[in-house]
């Protein structure tokens, strides 16, 4: 086992996770480096919605199976602290193209697979929406078709992050916040060597990069490319003037997405689509602080479309973040082809994963051991990158 200092880039929901699995499997010195405060980036904008989708794919099941297990425990220990809300999701269209794309998806994941998720859903079109769901807060006369799991809906991000990070701390990790790292060192072999930060250099032996959209940037200055690419997160709280009560509503056509917040309040967000759909990474990409209008706009639209009372909502708060994406829809998580180089990337399930990818990167670390994983998750599942364990890929 390599001895001396654990550095991780990020003390969001990864970063955390991670350094509380290995503080508490080792006694290796593990320094978490944070720009800001722990999980006030990322994980703090994100919708936080935790759960099984019909349309997620094989890894990403597994992944969540190993995350729910240990979050069952942590929020239940955590108590009020972290709340956890179970809503249901429903997909839904407004469209008959959209109908039929639902549709297609629906069939193309219950045909021939007797362990899908869909074997946990349900899908309804035409007057089977309006005799089977009892919504009276939904505009159902407005939609083509629905498909409904049960096993959905969220946390709040920022305080299970901080619950993570106190059992870190407690396990002998240390946290350096408004601590800004600035690129990474190789030494003479080409193995990872230190991190430069706003406030100094600090000498490391293997180092975790979890640092969400900023990754690439500090991943290139070392010579790694890592395939990602990012497209805004926007979040808007509404007033709910009717306290309606329905699951998580995720709109087929338009990606806008709507569930209850805090009592008498309303999260509204916006999914942009996938790698394809996301213009190339630039070097520190830029946040807006407010949603541009025309994505405002539709989502309120949206809103105002899915639920009775929105027509003319109350905005309480907005912010942007960014969500990263993989051109398969898989994590990016372990050794990268830098020795002492190991990253954790998501598409746009960090809240998700976070948990499982801790103890994967943690066994990686300390035993070196590929896990079960390896295969979905390393980086040298893609053509032209490949990582120390299993050299060029094809």
């Amino acid at each position: 086992m390599t001895e001396g200092t654990i550095g991780i880039v990020g003390g969001g929901i990864t970063g955390v996770c991670t350094a509380y699995y290995l503080s508490k499997r080792s006694d290796r010195r593990v320094v978490v480096f944070e720009s800001d405060e722990v999980a006030a980036e990322t994980t703090a904008k994100s919708a936080g919605y935790v759960g099984v989708r019909a349309s997620h794919t094989q890894a990403h099941r597994a992944l969540l199976t190993h995350s729910i297990r240990l979050y069952n425990r942590v929020i239940r220990e955590a108590g009020a602290d972290v709340r956890h809300r179970l809503l249901g999701g429903l997909n839904v269209s407004t469209t008959t193209d959209g109908r039929a794309a639902l549709r297609a998806r629906h069939r193309s994941l219950t045909e021939g697979d007797e362990d899908s998720n869909s074997a946990f859903a349900e899908f309804f079109e035409g007057d089977s929406l309006r005799e089977s769901l009892l919504l009276p807060d939904v505009r159902l006369g407005e939609l083509t078709a629905a498909w409904f799991w049960p096993n959905y809906g969220y946390v709040t991000p920022a305080s299970l992050a901080a619950t993570f990070a106190q059992r870190a701390r407690n396990a002998g990790a240390t946290f350096r916040t408004n601590t800004r790292v600035l690129e990474l060192e190789r030494d003479a072999t080409g193995s990872i060597s230190a991190v430069r930060t706003d406030s100094g250099r600090t000498t490391v032996d293997q180092l975790v990069l979890a640092a969400g959209p900023w990754n690439p940037t500090l991943a290139q200055s070392v010579g790694v490319d890592l395939p990602v690419r990012h497209s805004f997160a926007p979040g808007l709280v509404l007033d709910d003037p009717t306290g309606s009560v329905h699951p998580s509503l995720t709109h087929h056509e338009s990606g806008v997405y709507i569930r209850p917040h805090d009592d008498g309040q309303l999260f509204a967000g916006h999914y942009q689509g996938d790698f394809d759909d996301a213009a190339p990474d630039v070097e520190d990409p830029e946040i807006p602080e407010t949603i541009p209008t025309d994505l405002r706009e539709n989502i309120l639209d949206a809103a105002g479309q899915l639920l009775y009372g929105l027509d003319d909502p109350t905005v309480k708060d907005e912010w942007v973040g960014l969500r990263s994406l993989t051109p398969d829809g898989n994590p990016i998580v372990g050794w990268t082809a830098v020795d002492g180089l190991l990253v954790a990337t998501y598409n746009a399930t960090g809240i998700q994963h976070a948990p499982a990818v801790g103890d994967i990167l943690s066994r990686q670390l300390l035993d070196g051991d590929p896990t079960q994983y390896y295969d979905a998750v390393s980086i040298s599942r893609f053509d032209g990158h490949d990582d120390v364990q299993d050299g060029p890929s094809a």
